[in-house]
């Protein structure tokens, strides 16, 4: 399982994080970079990944907004979601090949 790392302190704006995640996930190329199309995608078959979101510590960025609304979206449709410290990790798994019973065992990767 791959872990991908999406540090809002690092960042400028919310198409990064987009950009990571299309990358990552090997989205469609007409992937519309919008946190509505983020959600439809991740409800989906995404494969098997983590996703470690590092908090923004700025209050007053961009960046703490687009977490917020990263996160609520992670909520919504990772098979498990695990806060440590600064960071939240979201768990997804591909369905067709897992285990249900790993799909919450974060702690495989080391976490």
């Amino acid at each position: 399982m791959k872990l991908i790392e999406i540090d809002l302190n690092k960042m400028q704006s919310e198409k990064e994080i987009h950009e990571i995640l299309a990358k990552e996930f090997d989205f469609p190329k007409d992937y519309a970079m919008t946190m509505d199309a983020l959600r439809d995608l991740l409800k989906g078959n995404v494969g098997n990944g983590c996703i470690r979101v590092t908090h923004c510590t700025d209050a007053s960025s961009p960046m703490a907004e687009a977490g917020e609304r990263l996160e609520k979206i992670l909520e919504e449709c990772a098979e498990t979601i695990q806060e440590e410290g600064d960071a939240i990790y979201a768990v997804f798994a591909d369905k067709s090949q897992e285990d249900p019973r790993n799909w919450g065992m974060a702690g495989q990767l080391g976490l």
